[in-house]
């Protein structure tokens, strides 16, 4: 009797230590996997050459274009950077469609274009001027139809950028997005939200609830912002505030209601960043510092 007294004594209180240890590694996972949502950090990038726009499709390819007309690939997360065949003026925006195509604009006018994954490039069709209103933002929903955009000017091609439909732009122009052959967003310098249904001909001011971004702290420049959205109004939006600072936001209606994901500091890996590209896929962000010599490339995790 007085044995099975000595083991309950004994196993009673190791059960119930068992039980709060498990209950507490429980909290704990539960703790890491709510700090583990939103946009993190995976690599560090240093950007030896000449560069005024960084942009990675995913962790291991990426293009940059720059100066004179100079771009630099890579295959293997930034290791190496080979430079491309590219006769151009300065380059300042840059879209990837896929890992053999994609697009580049830039100063007077000069737009080009790859079909090798990064290789070689090819003039497209002139649009748009010279600094301070060159072509600097440029959206593509495939190989042939896209649009392109300076502070300024907005133009639409359904061919690849053999020809081009300029369209009055709603205000001065911060970010665009092409959804599909009619349907675009554009962020204005105004810090307001437009929506075309008909390819730029219209636009529409659509609500535009995002905190902080009015305030003065937040970078009022081309890039500073970008957001992905499909069809069905689902997607993401994301602009740089001062001090290193990157805040997101997503929409299930097309941006009429918005909600704050994650508020990410980075400016313990880099000091500021004041451009930054989204995957068309919206997975992979690419953050590059002011004076672009080193990138951030950043995925979502749910």
């Amino acid at each position: 009797m007085k044995r099975k007294k000595l083991m309950k004594g004994i196993i009673l209180p190791c059960l119930c230590l068992f039980l709060m240890t498990a209950c507490s590694n429980k909290a704990n996972d539960n703790t890491n996997k709510e700090n583990s949502k939103g946009w993190q950090i995976v690599k560090k990038v240093p950007i030896t050459h000449k560069a005024n726009k960084v942009a990675f499709y995913n962790l291991d390819y990426g293009i940059t274009v720059g100066y004179n007309g100079e771009i630099h690939y890579t295959t293997d997360q930034g290791e190496t950077w080979p430079r491309a065949e590219n006769q151009s003026h300065c380059q300042f925006g840059a879209e990837i469609v896929n890992e053999k195509v994609s697009y580049s604009v830039g100063n007077h006018k000069h737009l080009v274009k790859t079909v090798d994954g990064g290789k070689t490039w090819s003039r497209i069709t002139d649009f748009g001027g010279a600094t301070p209103n060159q072509c600097q933002m440029v959206s593509f929903i495939n190989e042939k139809v896209g649009m392109i955009a300076s502070q300024v000017q907005l133009a639409f091609t359904k061919d690849g950028g053999a020809t081009w439909v300029e369209q009055k732009a709603p205000s001065k122009i911060m970010s665009i997005y092409m959804v599909n052959e009619t349907d675009a967003y554009l962020v204005g310098l105004d810090k307001k939200l437009y929506v075309t249904k008909d390819a730029g001909v219209t636009w529409k001011n659509v609500a535009f609830d995002i905190e902080g971004f009015e305030d003065e702290n937040t970078f009022s420049t081309p890039q500073a912002c970008t957001l992905t959205i499909s069809e069905d109004g689902k997607g993401q939006f994301l602009y740089l505030a001062k001090g290193g600072v990157l805040r997101c936001f997503e929409t299930e209606d097309g941006f009429a209601t918005v909600s704050k994901t994650c508020e990410l500091n980075f400016s313990e890996k880099m000091s500021s960043s004041n451009k930054m590209y989204l995957s068309r896929d919206g997975k992979y962000l690419t953050l590059q510092s002011i004076l672009c010599d080193e990138a951030l490339i950043l995925t979502y995790a749910e």
